[in-house]
C-alpha cells in the first residue's frame, strides 16, 4: 500500500484550493499506470477533501515506439484519443493532471480546454518536492514580467563561461507563463509554477 503523509496532503490541498475547487463542482484526477503512486494518492486525498464530486481515470502507460523521446516533453500520449476519457475531462469543471508527462502539449488538450475545463498539471515528482515549494505571493508578478519581456523581444540569447552560446528567435512566437494554479475556465497551469515559455509560431 502506498504511504502518504498528512503534510503532503495539506500542501496539495492548498495548491488545489488556489484553483478555486469547491463543493458543487465536478473534478477528475487523470493519471496513468506509470504515474508515481505516492503523487497520485496524495493528489487524490487533497482533491476529494475539497467537497467536489470526484472521479479518477487511470489510463495504461503506452510503450514508446520511438525514435523520439517522450520524457520531459509535456506531451503525454496516455489518453491516446480515448473518447470516454476525453469526454470525462470535458464534462469536469476541474481536472488534476497526474500523467507522467502532462497534457500541456498533448493532442487532446485543445478539446478539453475548449469545453471550459480548468486543468492543474502536476509534475511527476515525489510529493516531498512540492512540500518544499511554498506559495510565493510575488511569483505571479515575476512571471507576468518575464512573459512581457519575452513578448517584446525578437531574440533571446543564453551564454555561459562553459561555452554555451544559444540564440533563439522569438519573432512571432507564442509566449505563455504559469504561476502554479489557475481559476480560469479553459486554462491550464503547471505546478510547480514559475515557468515562462515561448513556442514557435
Amino acid at each position: 500500500m502506498t504511504r502518504v503523509e498528512a503534510h503532503w496532503v495539506r500542501r496539495f490541498a492548498e495548491q488545489i484550493g488556489r484553483c478555486g475547487v469547491h463543493a458543487g463542482e465536478s473534478a477528475v484526477l487523470l493519471c496513468e499506470t506509470g504515474s508515481r503512486p505516492e503523487l497520485v494518492e496524495t493528489a487524490w486525498l487533497a482533491l476529494t477533501g475539497t467537497g467536489a464530486a470526484c472521479a479518477r481515470v487511470v489510463m495504461p502507460t503506452p510503450a514508446n515506439a520511438g525514435p523520439q523521446p517522450i520524457r520531459s516533453t509535456g506531451a503525454s500520449v496516455a489518453i491516446a484519443g480515448h473518447g470516454p476519457t476525453i469526454a470525462a475531462l470535458q464534462a469536469a469543471d476541474f481536472a488534476l493532471d497526474c500523467t507522467v508527462e502532462g497534457l500541456l502539449h498533448s493532442p487532446e488538450l485543445g478539446a478539453v480546454l475548449g469545453a471550459g475545463t480548468r486543468i492543474l498539471m502536476i509534475s511527476n515528482e515525489h510529493p516531498e518536492t512540492f512540500e518544499r515549494m511554498h506559495h510565493d505571493d510575488g511569483l505571479a508578478e515575476r512571471v507576468a514580467r518575464g512573459k512581457a519581456m519575452m513578448q517584446a523581444a525578437s531574440t533571446m540569447r543564453a551564454t555561459s563561461a562553459a561555452g554555451t552560446d544559444l540564440t533563439v528567435h522569438l519573432a512571432g512566437a507564442f509566449c505563455a507563463g504559469s504561476v502554479g494554479y489557475t481559476a480560469e475556465p479553459g486554462d491550464i497551469a503547471h505546478w510547480p509554477g514559475g515557468l515562462v515559455l515561448a513556442f514557435p509560431a
